[in-house]
């Protein structure tokens, strides 16, 4: 789509992510027991957050679907990735499916749960160094530096390989300061409020992007890609 002002959904998404993230917020300090079963494991934000990361999967999948080539190879790949975040996130549906956790990753795992991003080996915890130190860096530059590259980059907008969604820098902006909301709560749980906040938004990103070689579900209409055509 194009990369000028937000459309009525995309405010519509937007209004809800921030009343999910004030609602969050302010029963966190009002009805501490009502947050604790907002937030919990496999609850309604961990759930909408696997939720997001499934759809996108469904997309990329679609995507592939209809393309061919290095662009098909690109999307199938963005399937597994967001299928394995979708997975990851519920643990692989273990309390839904009522499974435990095989006793050797039982015993490296911080959480005794089936899944990888709570391993910890020694000392180091794999979900501090990769998936929020790394992916962290790589969110934000996604968000922030990638669409101001391909504003002024015109090598980047013409690289013919270039088969990702680029946000718009507004959602940009608008990513930076609801994740930087939750920061007011001191607890460990505001990680759930972000990781909700990030997936809804990566989401959007990639429905209301800018990047015409990614544009796949938009068929039959024209988007403005004037950025891509300089």
């Amino acid at each position: 789509m194009n990369q000028g002002r937000l459309t009525v959904p995309e405010y519509v998404i937007l209004t809800i992510v921030l009343v999910h993230l004030l609602v969050g917020i302010v029963s966190f300090f009002w009805n501490p027991s009502f947050f604790e079963l907002y937030i919990i494991e496999d609850g309604y934000i961990e759930n909408a957050t696997a939720l997001s990361l499934l759809m996108i999967a469904i997309v990329c999948g679609i995507g592939a679907y209809q393309s061919s080539g290095v662009k098909r190879a690109f999307l199938i790949l963005g399937t597994i990735v967001f299928i394995f975040g979708c997975g990851e996130e519920i643990s692989w549906g273990q309390r839904i499916l009522e499974f435990s956790t095989p006793e050797k990753l039982h015993a490296v795992n911080a959480q005794g749960e089936f899944n990888i991003h709570n391993l910890q080996v020694g000392e180091v915890k794999i979900n501090k160094l990769i998936f929020s130190t790394v992916m962290y860096s790589g969110i934000f530059f996604y968000f922030l530096g990638l669409p101001l590259l391909y504003k002024y980059s015109s090598k980047l907008r013409n690289w013919k390989y270039l088969y990702i969604p680029i946000p718009k820098q507004s959602w940009g902006w608008m990513y930076l300061g609801f994740f930087m909301l939750p920061l007011i709560l001191p607890t460990g749980k505001l990680w759930e409020l972000q990781e909700f906040c990030f997936s809804v938004f990566l989401l959007a990103s990639v429905v209301f992007q800018q990047n015409p070689k990614f544009d796949f579900l938009h068929t039959g209409t024209t988007g403005n890609y004037k950025l891509a055509e300089q």
